[in-house]
Protein backbone atom coordinates (compact mmCIF):
# COMPACT_ATOMS: atom_id res chain seq x y z
CA UNK A 1 0.00 0.00 0.00
CA UNK A 2 1.49 2.76 -1.34
CA UNK A 3 2.18 5.83 1.52
CA UNK A 4 2.11 9.52 1.40
CA UNK A 5 4.97 11.77 2.46
CA UNK A 6 3.70 15.38 3.58
CA UNK A 7 5.36 18.22 1.08
CA UNK A 8 7.49 19.98 3.45
CA UNK A 9 8.49 16.64 5.02
CA UNK A 10 9.52 15.68 1.07
CA UNK A 11 11.10 18.62 0.29
CA UNK A 12 13.73 18.23 3.48
CA UNK A 13 14.37 15.01 2.68
CA UNK A 14 15.47 15.95 -1.00
CA UNK A 15 17.92 18.89 0.01
CA UNK A 16 19.12 16.38 3.15
CA UNK A 17 19.64 14.21 0.28
CA UNK A 18 20.91 15.60 -2.80
CA UNK A 19 24.64 16.90 -2.78
CA UNK A 20 25.64 17.48 -6.24
CA UNK A 21 27.49 20.75 -6.74
CA UNK A 22 27.81 21.91 -10.36
CA UNK A 23 31.24 23.28 -11.30
CA UNK A 24 32.54 27.31 -11.58
CA UNK A 25 33.38 28.57 -15.15
CA UNK A 26 34.61 31.73 -16.20
CA UNK A 27 32.65 33.37 -19.24
CA UNK A 28 32.57 36.51 -21.29
CA UNK A 29 30.40 39.05 -19.51
CA UNK A 30 28.76 39.55 -22.89
CA UNK A 31 27.69 35.43 -22.48
CA UNK A 32 26.45 36.54 -19.02
CA UNK A 33 22.80 37.02 -19.26
CA UNK A 34 20.89 34.58 -17.12
CA UNK A 35 23.59 33.08 -15.64
CA UNK A 36 23.98 32.74 -12.36
CA UNK A 37 27.08 34.40 -11.04
CA UNK A 38 29.68 32.19 -8.99
CA UNK A 39 31.43 35.19 -7.62
CA UNK A 40 31.03 38.52 -5.91
CA UNK A 41 32.33 41.51 -8.39
CA UNK A 42 33.88 44.38 -6.29
CA UNK A 43 34.55 47.74 -7.95
CA UNK A 44 37.90 48.50 -8.42
CA UNK A 45 36.74 51.91 -10.21
CA UNK A 46 34.48 54.64 -9.68
CA UNK A 47 32.27 56.31 -12.26
CA UNK A 48 32.40 58.88 -13.27
CA UNK A 49 36.03 59.17 -13.12
CA UNK A 50 36.02 62.97 -12.74
CA UNK A 51 33.47 65.34 -12.02
CA UNK A 52 31.29 65.90 -14.62
CA UNK A 53 28.64 68.78 -15.78
CA UNK A 54 25.31 67.86 -15.29
CA UNK A 55 24.07 70.21 -17.90
CA UNK A 56 24.75 71.85 -21.13
CA UNK A 57 26.11 75.23 -20.70
CA UNK A 58 29.84 76.61 -18.93
CA UNK A 59 32.68 74.79 -16.73
CA UNK A 60 33.49 77.76 -14.26
CA UNK A 61 34.75 78.58 -10.17
CA UNK A 62 32.05 78.84 -8.32
CA UNK A 63 33.87 81.59 -6.14
CA UNK A 64 33.81 83.99 -9.64
CA UNK A 65 30.22 84.26 -10.42
CA UNK A 66 30.22 86.20 -7.33
CA UNK A 67 33.44 88.42 -7.45
CA UNK A 68 33.24 89.05 -11.30
CA UNK A 69 30.71 90.39 -13.69
CA UNK A 70 31.71 88.27 -16.45
CA UNK A 71 34.24 85.35 -17.39
CA UNK A 72 36.36 85.18 -20.23
CA UNK A 73 35.64 81.89 -22.68
CA UNK A 74 39.00 80.25 -23.53
CA UNK A 75 37.41 77.41 -25.55
CA UNK A 76 35.52 74.20 -24.91
CA UNK A 77 35.41 70.62 -23.60
CA UNK A 78 34.34 67.63 -26.03
CA UNK A 79 32.37 64.35 -24.46
CA UNK A 80 35.30 62.13 -23.20
CA UNK A 81 37.96 64.67 -23.08
CA UNK A 82 40.16 63.57 -20.42
CA UNK A 83 42.94 66.49 -21.09
CA UNK A 84 41.29 68.56 -18.21
CA UNK A 85 43.87 71.76 -18.84
CA UNK A 86 43.72 73.95 -15.64
CA UNK A 87 40.69 76.42 -15.21
CA UNK A 88 42.43 79.78 -13.79
CA UNK A 89 40.31 82.68 -12.28
CA UNK A 90 38.06 84.93 -14.23
CA UNK A 91 38.07 81.91 -17.02
CA UNK A 92 35.33 79.49 -18.58
CA UNK A 93 34.87 76.64 -20.56
CA UNK A 94 32.54 75.39 -23.03
CA UNK A 95 31.25 72.05 -21.23
CA UNK A 96 28.57 69.53 -22.81
CA UNK A 97 26.22 67.25 -20.35
CA UNK A 98 27.84 64.96 -19.37
CA UNK A 99 31.59 66.32 -20.25
CA UNK A 100 34.50 66.33 -17.85
CA UNK A 101 35.36 69.22 -15.46
CA UNK A 102 38.39 70.62 -16.31
CA UNK A 103 40.95 71.53 -13.14
CA UNK A 104 39.78 73.60 -10.58
CA UNK A 105 36.24 74.52 -11.91
CA UNK A 106 33.61 73.32 -9.32
CA UNK A 107 30.64 74.39 -11.05
CA UNK A 108 28.67 74.09 -14.09
CA UNK A 109 26.38 77.07 -15.38
CA UNK A 110 23.36 76.18 -18.08
CA UNK A 111 23.55 77.80 -20.93
CA UNK A 112 20.06 79.06 -20.32
CA UNK A 113 21.14 81.24 -17.19
CA UNK A 114 24.07 82.94 -19.42
CA UNK A 115 24.26 85.06 -22.14
CA UNK A 116 27.72 85.71 -24.27
CA UNK A 117 28.79 88.82 -25.79
CA UNK A 118 31.94 88.56 -28.10
CA UNK A 119 34.12 86.31 -25.82
CA UNK A 120 32.36 87.31 -22.67
CA UNK A 121 30.37 85.24 -20.68
CA UNK A 122 27.71 87.00 -18.44
CA UNK A 123 25.25 84.92 -16.23
CA UNK A 124 22.08 85.89 -14.43
CA UNK A 125 22.98 84.93 -10.30
CA UNK A 126 26.06 83.45 -8.67
CA UNK A 127 26.31 79.44 -8.25
CA UNK A 128 27.26 77.05 -5.11
CA UNK A 129 30.04 75.32 -4.99
CA UNK A 130 28.84 71.98 -6.68
CA UNK A 131 26.23 73.20 -8.61
CA UNK A 132 25.18 71.42 -11.36
CA UNK A 133 28.00 68.95 -11.27
CA UNK A 134 28.13 65.15 -10.82
CA UNK A 135 30.83 64.18 -8.54
CA UNK A 136 32.95 61.29 -9.24
CA UNK A 137 32.25 58.19 -8.05
CA UNK A 138 28.97 58.74 -7.31
CA UNK A 139 27.35 56.88 -9.09
CA UNK A 140 29.99 53.32 -8.37
CA UNK A 141 32.77 54.18 -6.40
CA UNK A 142 35.64 51.77 -5.66
CA UNK A 143 34.71 48.98 -3.19
CA UNK A 144 31.22 48.76 -4.29
CA UNK A 145 29.36 45.68 -4.54
CA UNK A 146 28.04 45.31 -8.11
CA UNK A 147 27.10 41.73 -8.37
CA UNK A 148 26.53 39.10 -5.73
CA UNK A 149 27.44 35.45 -5.51
CA UNK A 150 24.14 33.63 -6.23
CA UNK A 151 22.81 36.60 -8.11
CA UNK A 152 21.10 35.73 -11.67
CA UNK A 153 22.83 38.46 -13.92
CA UNK A 154 20.01 40.59 -15.19
CA UNK A 155 20.60 43.30 -18.29
CA UNK A 156 21.61 46.20 -15.84
CA UNK A 157 24.13 43.85 -14.19
CA UNK A 158 25.62 43.47 -17.83
CA UNK A 159 26.17 47.01 -18.13
CA UNK A 160 27.24 47.70 -14.28
CA UNK A 161 30.25 44.76 -15.37
CA UNK A 162 31.22 46.65 -18.86
CA UNK A 163 31.55 50.17 -16.77
CA UNK A 164 33.79 48.83 -14.04
CA UNK A 165 36.13 47.09 -16.85
CA UNK A 166 35.21 43.28 -16.40
CA UNK A 167 36.12 41.68 -19.11
CA UNK A 168 34.82 37.93 -17.83
CA UNK A 169 32.78 37.01 -14.59
CA UNK A 170 32.44 33.38 -12.76
CA UNK A 171 29.04 31.68 -13.29
CA UNK A 172 27.62 28.44 -12.41
CA UNK A 173 27.88 25.66 -14.90
CA UNK A 174 24.17 24.98 -15.94
CA UNK A 175 23.12 21.52 -14.68
CA UNK A 176 22.31 19.05 -17.22
CA UNK A 177 18.91 17.36 -16.73
CA UNK A 178 18.87 13.89 -18.45
CA UNK A 179 15.29 13.20 -19.15
CA UNK A 180 13.65 9.54 -19.63
CA UNK A 181 10.25 8.92 -20.73
CA UNK A 182 9.26 5.26 -19.00
CA UNK A 183 6.61 2.70 -21.00
CA UNK A 184 6.64 0.38 -23.92
CA UNK A 185 3.61 1.80 -25.24
CA UNK A 186 5.49 5.32 -26.05
CA UNK A 187 6.92 6.10 -29.19
CA UNK A 188 8.96 9.22 -30.91
CA UNK A 189 7.18 9.21 -33.94
CA UNK A 190 4.62 12.38 -33.89
CA UNK A 191 3.56 12.66 -36.87
CA UNK A 192 2.51 9.06 -37.93
CA UNK A 193 2.67 7.14 -34.51
CA UNK A 194 2.10 3.19 -35.13
CA UNK A 195 -0.94 1.80 -34.03
CA UNK A 196 -1.48 1.26 -30.07
CA UNK A 197 1.60 3.67 -29.52
CA UNK A 198 1.18 7.09 -27.64
CA UNK A 199 3.96 9.85 -28.55
CA UNK A 200 6.16 10.81 -26.29
CA UNK A 201 5.16 14.36 -25.95
CA UNK A 202 5.98 15.16 -22.37
CA UNK A 203 9.99 15.43 -23.06
CA UNK A 204 9.30 18.34 -24.98
CA UNK A 205 7.37 20.08 -22.42
CA UNK A 206 9.67 18.77 -19.39
CA UNK A 207 12.90 20.18 -21.83
CA UNK A 208 11.29 23.74 -22.03
CA UNK A 209 10.90 23.82 -18.03
CA UNK A 210 14.39 22.85 -17.95
CA UNK A 211 15.94 25.24 -19.95
CA UNK A 212 13.46 28.22 -18.83
CA UNK A 213 14.43 26.98 -15.12
CA UNK A 214 18.51 27.73 -15.97
CA UNK A 215 19.36 23.85 -17.15
CA UNK A 216 20.70 22.38 -20.02
CA UNK A 217 17.80 19.01 -21.09
CA UNK A 218 19.04 15.73 -22.29
CA UNK A 219 16.88 13.76 -23.96
CA UNK A 220 17.74 10.21 -23.47
CA UNK A 221 14.86 8.84 -25.21
CA UNK A 222 12.04 6.28 -24.21
CA UNK A 223 12.84 3.30 -21.74
CA UNK A 224 10.31 0.72 -21.95
CA UNK A 225 8.90 -1.74 -19.17
CA UNK A 226 12.34 -3.80 -18.85
CA UNK A 227 14.65 -3.87 -16.06
CA UNK A 228 17.48 -3.74 -18.23
CA UNK A 229 16.61 -1.39 -20.23
CA UNK A 230 15.71 0.90 -17.71
CA UNK A 231 18.80 0.68 -15.52
CA UNK A 232 20.80 0.99 -18.37
CA UNK A 233 18.96 4.12 -19.18
CA UNK A 234 19.21 5.27 -15.33
CA UNK A 235 22.82 4.62 -15.45
CA UNK A 236 23.57 6.83 -18.27
CA UNK A 237 21.59 9.51 -17.14
CA UNK A 238 23.49 9.57 -13.76
CA UNK A 239 27.26 9.24 -15.80
CA UNK A 240 26.21 11.86 -18.03
CA UNK A 241 24.30 14.90 -16.13
CA UNK A 242 23.27 16.43 -13.05
CA UNK A 243 19.91 15.43 -12.35
CA UNK A 244 17.73 12.82 -13.83
CA UNK A 245 13.86 12.68 -14.55
CA UNK A 246 11.88 10.14 -15.62
CA UNK A 247 8.18 10.50 -17.33
CA UNK A 248 5.86 8.24 -16.46
CA UNK A 249 7.37 5.78 -14.16
CA UNK A 250 5.27 7.11 -11.00
CA UNK A 251 2.22 5.40 -11.05
CA UNK A 252 0.75 2.38 -9.75
CA UNK A 253 2.73 -0.67 -11.43
CA UNK A 254 5.08 0.58 -13.38
CA UNK A 255 6.38 2.23 -9.79
CA UNK A 256 7.84 -0.94 -8.73
CA UNK A 257 10.14 -1.30 -12.01
CA UNK A 258 11.41 2.10 -11.77
CA UNK A 259 11.60 2.09 -7.69
CA UNK A 260 13.28 -1.25 -7.73
CA UNK A 261 15.84 -0.29 -10.62
CA UNK A 262 16.55 3.01 -8.59
CA UNK A 263 17.29 0.82 -5.07
CA UNK A 264 19.15 -1.65 -7.08
CA UNK A 265 21.78 1.24 -8.49
CA UNK A 266 23.41 2.72 -5.03
CA UNK A 267 22.42 4.33 -1.92
CA UNK A 268 20.12 5.69 -0.47
CA UNK A 269 17.90 4.95 -3.37
CA UNK A 270 14.20 5.95 -3.38
CA UNK A 271 14.02 8.73 -0.64
CA UNK A 272 10.26 9.51 -1.29
CA UNK A 273 7.22 7.26 -2.72
CA UNK A 274 4.14 9.40 -3.00
CA UNK A 275 3.08 13.06 -1.16
CA UNK A 276 0.35 15.00 0.31
CA UNK A 277 -0.18 16.87 -3.02
CA UNK A 278 -3.25 16.58 -5.39
CA UNK A 279 -2.22 16.60 -8.28
CA UNK A 280 1.18 15.05 -7.92
CA UNK A 281 0.76 12.55 -5.32
CA UNK A 282 2.04 9.95 -7.28
CA UNK A 283 5.44 11.86 -7.64
CA UNK A 284 8.64 11.05 -5.89
CA UNK A 285 12.42 10.90 -6.04
CA UNK A 286 15.48 8.84 -5.02
CA UNK A 287 19.07 9.65 -4.91
CA UNK A 288 22.02 7.76 -5.96
CA UNK A 289 25.27 9.01 -4.10
CA UNK A 290 24.20 12.46 -3.77
CA UNK A 291 22.65 12.77 -7.73
CA UNK A 292 18.95 13.04 -7.34
CA UNK A 293 16.55 10.87 -9.46
CA UNK A 294 13.04 12.59 -10.00
CA UNK A 295 10.07 10.43 -11.58
CA UNK A 296 6.85 12.15 -12.88
CA UNK A 297 3.18 11.38 -13.19
CA UNK A 298 2.54 10.34 -17.15
CA UNK A 299 -0.66 12.82 -16.46
CA UNK A 300 0.40 16.14 -18.06
CA UNK A 301 -0.68 18.48 -15.04
CA UNK A 302 0.90 15.88 -12.62
CA UNK A 303 4.12 16.44 -14.58
CA UNK A 304 4.19 20.22 -14.15
CA UNK A 305 3.11 20.14 -10.83
CA UNK A 306 6.04 17.26 -9.83
CA UNK A 307 8.17 19.12 -11.78
CA UNK A 308 7.56 22.70 -10.17
CA UNK A 309 8.17 21.00 -6.98
CA UNK A 310 10.92 18.42 -6.73
CA UNK A 311 12.66 19.42 -9.93
CA UNK A 312 13.39 23.52 -10.17
CA UNK A 313 14.19 23.95 -6.52
CA UNK A 314 17.15 22.02 -7.59
CA UNK A 315 18.36 24.15 -9.58
CA UNK A 316 18.95 26.62 -6.38
CA UNK A 317 20.13 24.03 -5.06
CA UNK A 318 22.97 22.80 -7.30
CA UNK A 319 24.01 26.02 -7.48
CA UNK A 320 24.80 26.99 -4.22
CA UNK A 321 21.13 29.48 -3.58
CA UNK A 322 18.24 28.81 -1.37
CA UNK A 323 15.79 26.30 -3.53
CA UNK A 324 12.33 27.94 -4.00
CA UNK A 325 9.87 25.44 -5.43
CA UNK A 326 7.52 25.59 -7.50
CA UNK A 327 8.52 29.54 -8.60
CA UNK A 328 8.19 33.15 -8.01
CA UNK A 329 4.31 33.79 -6.75
CA UNK A 330 2.20 36.75 -7.78
CA UNK A 331 -0.51 37.93 -5.22
CA UNK A 332 -3.99 37.97 -7.21
CA UNK A 333 -7.39 37.74 -5.45
CA UNK A 334 -9.89 34.40 -6.32
CA UNK A 335 -12.72 35.38 -8.84
CA UNK A 336 -14.92 32.35 -7.56
CA UNK A 337 -14.98 29.81 -5.24
CA UNK A 338 -12.52 26.53 -5.40
CA UNK A 339 -13.57 23.59 -3.98
CA UNK A 340 -11.55 20.48 -3.33
CA UNK A 341 -13.93 16.85 -2.13
CA UNK A 342 -11.15 14.48 -2.61
CA UNK A 343 -8.11 13.66 -0.57
CA UNK A 344 -9.15 16.35 2.16
CA UNK A 345 -5.54 15.78 4.16
CA UNK A 346 -3.80 16.54 1.29
CA UNK A 347 -2.51 20.25 0.16
CA UNK A 348 -4.52 21.17 -3.82
CA UNK A 349 -2.17 22.21 -6.19
CA UNK A 350 -4.83 24.49 -8.51
CA UNK A 351 -4.07 26.16 -12.10
CA UNK A 352 -5.12 29.31 -12.80
CA UNK A 353 -6.10 31.98 -15.10
CA UNK A 354 -4.70 35.03 -14.71
CA UNK A 355 -6.40 38.82 -15.73
CA UNK A 356 -5.81 42.22 -14.58
CA UNK A 357 -7.94 45.09 -13.67
CA UNK A 358 -6.99 48.99 -12.47
CA UNK A 359 -5.80 47.38 -9.13
CA UNK A 360 -4.92 43.82 -8.44
CA UNK A 361 -4.41 40.54 -10.61
CA UNK A 362 -7.24 38.27 -10.60
CA UNK A 363 -6.98 34.81 -10.20
CA UNK A 364 -9.68 32.46 -12.48
CA UNK A 365 -9.30 28.69 -10.95
CA UNK A 366 -9.36 26.11 -13.92
CA UNK A 367 -10.70 22.34 -13.26
CA UNK A 368 -10.41 19.63 -15.28
CA UNK A 369 -8.46 15.85 -14.55
CA UNK A 370 -4.52 15.32 -14.58
CA UNK A 371 -4.46 14.41 -18.00
CA UNK A 372 -6.00 17.10 -19.79
CA UNK A 373 -4.08 19.49 -21.59
CA UNK A 374 -7.08 21.88 -22.11
CA UNK A 375 -6.33 23.30 -18.98
CA UNK A 376 -2.81 24.26 -20.06
CA UNK A 377 -3.74 26.25 -22.97
CA UNK A 378 -5.55 28.56 -20.31
CA UNK A 379 -3.00 28.76 -17.48
CA UNK A 380 -1.28 31.43 -16.36
CA UNK A 381 0.21 29.93 -12.78
CA UNK A 382 -0.35 27.53 -9.85
CA UNK A 383 -2.13 28.09 -6.61
CA UNK A 384 -0.89 25.98 -3.74
CA UNK A 385 -3.33 25.34 -0.78
CA UNK A 386 -2.60 24.42 2.83
CA UNK A 387 -3.26 20.94 4.16
CA UNK A 388 -7.04 19.82 4.74
CA UNK A 389 -8.60 23.02 2.65
CA UNK A 390 -11.74 22.50 1.31
CA UNK A 391 -12.79 25.51 -0.10
CA UNK A 392 -10.76 29.00 -0.72
CA UNK A 393 -13.63 31.88 -1.04
CA UNK A 394 -14.12 34.11 -4.25
CA UNK A 395 -12.17 37.23 -2.54
CA UNK A 396 -9.89 35.68 -1.31
CA UNK A 397 -6.19 36.77 -1.66
CA UNK A 398 -3.89 33.92 -3.03
CA UNK A 399 -0.75 33.71 -4.26
CA UNK A 400 -0.06 32.18 -7.83
CA UNK A 401 3.01 30.75 -8.62
CA UNK A 402 4.36 31.37 -12.19
CA UNK A 403 5.47 28.04 -13.81
CA UNK A 404 9.19 27.86 -15.49
CA UNK A 405 8.48 27.53 -18.85
CA UNK A 406 4.67 27.29 -18.86
CA UNK A 407 3.72 30.89 -17.76
CA UNK A 408 5.09 34.58 -18.21
CA UNK A 409 3.15 37.65 -16.76
CA UNK A 410 3.68 38.61 -20.62
CA UNK A 411 0.44 36.66 -21.51
CA UNK A 412 -1.54 38.23 -18.89
CA UNK A 413 -4.75 39.58 -20.22
CA UNK A 414 -6.11 42.94 -19.47
CA UNK A 415 -6.46 46.09 -21.05
CA UNK A 416 -3.16 48.11 -22.46
CA UNK A 417 -4.97 51.20 -21.14
CA UNK A 418 -4.96 50.15 -17.02
CA UNK A 419 -0.83 50.29 -17.79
Amino acid sequence: MRTYTPMKDALSKLYGNVKVKVDIERVQISDAFRRIAAETVISKFKTPPYNLSHVDGYAVIAEDTKSYKSLEIKGSIRLGDTNRRDLLHGEALEIPTGGYLPKGADAALPVEYSKVVANSLFFEKPLDKGQNVTQAGSDISIGQTILRRGQEVRAQDLDLLAMVRAKDVGVYRKPIVSIISTGSELTEDYTNPPAGKIPSSHNLLVSGMVEDSGGVPLNLGIAADETAILKGKLQEGLRRSDIVVTIGGSSVGKADIVSKVINSLGKPGMVVEGIMLQPGRVSGFGVIDGKPIVLLPGFILSTIISFALFVKPLFELVTNRTPIPFGPPVAAFLTRDAEFKSFPSFRKAVFVKLTRNEHSFLAEPLHGDSSMMSVLQECDGLIITEEKTSVIKAGAGVLVHILPGCSTLSTIGGSPDLL
